[in-house]
């Protein structure tokens, strides 16, 4: 069967083979680093806050790029088999009015996501994760996520530098998603009593370390394409594969990265 794919010279198969063998890899890499991380405090559920930033002319591009960046996460965390569930806090018109979680179906939840039509209202995404070990892998994706170029054809934010902020908290077992937003809430309502701050002030998780550290770099221009992780210099050529959902080497590079250093100072 080598001979003739050899005389034919077609090497898709090989290609194909190879892809798959580079997935297995991974796999194992997933799985030896949730058994290294065994008893180390992490826990199997995680809460993820997507947050958009920019200028007031950047809103409906800054959007439409905390749209995309949540589409990733629930696309990777479909192919690692984890159980998610998304929900959109919707802010209110009128000062007196309160928040609103609205939780998206978990069986369509990209399509839902994609077909958001009121852009300039997406302003905070949550997304509720349950596997093993996942908060130690989700970890270092707290930060900011900057994109410079076109999501698309005659995207009028071409030029733009948007930024999207990902916060990551420790989720409870037994916990729904209306429980925390509840509580969360509850929270904010005694801070706007004390503070007179605004909702989207208020909502804020209690976590931030390392909320304004840039963890990912995409840049899709005519100079430059490609995705890049600042803290630990890995670099991926193909920006689209990243957006749908292929994280497993920026995450696994991260961890690993991480757990050198620890060794490192036990070391010391």
């Amino acid at each position: 069967m080598t001979d003739v794919l050899v005389r034919e010279r077609d090497d898709r198969p090989f290609g194909e083979v190879g892809e798959k063998f580079e997935q297995l890899l991974l796999a194992f890499d997933f799985l030896d680093l949730e058994l290294a991380t065994v008893g180390e405090g992490e826990g199997d559920h995680a809460i993820l806050v997507f947050q958009r930033l920019g200028g007031q002319g950047a809103n409906l591009g800054a959007a439409a790029w905390l749209r995309t960046v949540a589409i990733q996460y629930a696309r990777w965390f479909h192919r690692k088999g984890y159980t998610f569930e998304f929900g959109h806090i919707q802010y209110p018109e009128k000062p007196e009015d309160e928040p609103e979680l609205r939780l998206l179906a978990s069986e369509r939840v990209t399509e839902e996501l994609a077909a958001f039509r009121q852009l300039r209202a997406l302003g905070r995404l949550v997304c509720f994760v349950e596997a093993s070990n996942v908060l130690g892998f989700l970890r270092g994706e707290q930060g900011l996520h900057r994109f410079r170029g076109a999501l698309h054809e005659g995207d009028p934010a071409a030029s733009m530098s948007r930024l999207v902020r990902v916060i990551v908290a420790p989720g409870e077992p037994g916990v729904s998603p209306h429980d925390w937003f509840h509580r969360l809430l509850e929270q904010a309502r005694e801070q706007r009593r004390r503070r007179e701050c605004s909702w989207p002030v208020a909502l804020e998780l209690d976590d931030e370390r390392g909320i304004d550290e840039v963890v990912r770099l995409y840049t899709l221009t005519d100079e430059r394409r490609g995705v890049e992780d600042p803290r630990t210099g890995i670099e991926l050529p193909d920006v689209r594969e990243v957006l749908d959902g292929h994280l497993d080497r920026l995450v696994l590079g991260h961890v690993r990265s991480t757990l050198a250093e620890r060794r490192n100072r036990t070391q010391e």
